[in-house]
C-alpha cells in the first residue's frame, strides 16, 4: 500500500497527459493510472464500481456542457440522436474523469470531514483546472464566465456526492 499522497501525484501526472488532448497518450496515462491503482491502492474490488460510476457521471456531465455550447472540447464526438445533435466528451476527457475517480477513496477521502471546505474548494479550484485544461488541450470556453460558473456549480454538487459515496464504501469495509 502506497501513501495516499502518491495517489494525488499519479492523478496530477495523468491530468497533464490527458489535457494534452492527444487521446492515445490519454488512454495510456489512464491505463498506467489504473494499473498502479489496482496494484497499490485497491483493497476491495467493489471500489471499481465507484470509479466506473463517478467517471461515467463526469463524462455525461461534460457531454451535457459541451452540447449546451458552453465549452467546445477539442476532439468532441458529434452524435445525432433522433435528429438532435449532441456533443459527446472526447476520449481524453473520459480518461481524465476515470483517472480522477481513483482519488475519491484515497487522496481526497480526508475531505469528507470538511464538507464546507470541499464545496468551496470545488466551486473555486475546479473551474481553474478547467480553464487551464482548456488552454492546454485547445478547447474553447465559448462563454468563459458562464462555463466556469457552470463547472463550479456542477462540482459543488458531484464532488461531495463522490466523496460521500467513497466514505460510505470505506465505512462498510471497516464494519465487515
Amino acid at each position: 500500500m502506497w501513501p495516499t499522497w502518491t495517489n494525488a501525484v499519479v492523478f496530477q501526472i495523468a491530468w497533464f497527459l490527458c489535457v494534452l488532448g492527444y487521446w492515445p497518450i490519454a488512454v495510456l496515462a489512464l491505463l498506467v493510472t489504473l494499473l498502479i491503482h489496482q496494484k497499490y491502492f485497491v483493497e476491495d474490488k467493489t471500489e471499481w464500481w465507484l470509479i466506473l460510476g463517478f467517471g461515467s457521471l463526469g463524462v455525461v456531465c461534460d457531454s451535457i456542457i459541451a452540447t449546451s455550447g458552453l465549452i467546445q472540447f477539442s476532439q468532441s464526438i458529434p452524435v445525432t440522436l433522433g435528429g438532435f445533435q449532441i456533443s459527446v466528451a472526447p476520449i481524453w476527457l473520459w480518461c481524465l474523469w476515470f483517472a480522477f475517480a481513483t482519488t475519491l477513496s484515497h487522496s481526497l477521502l480526508w475531505l469528507y470531514r470538511y464538507m464546507t471546505v470541499l464545496r468551496i474548494a470545488a466551486f473555486i479550484f475546479v473551474p481553474l483546472s478547467y480553464f487551464t485544461g482548456a488552454k492546454i488541450s485547445g478547447s474553447v470556453l465559448v462563454y468563459p464566465w458562464l462555463a466556469l460558473f457552470a463547472e463550479g456549480v456542477l462540482w459543488l454538487v458531484i464532488l461531495p456526492l463522490g466523496i460521500t459515496i467513497a466514505h460510505q464504501y470505506w465505512d462498510r469495509r471497516v464494519a465487515t
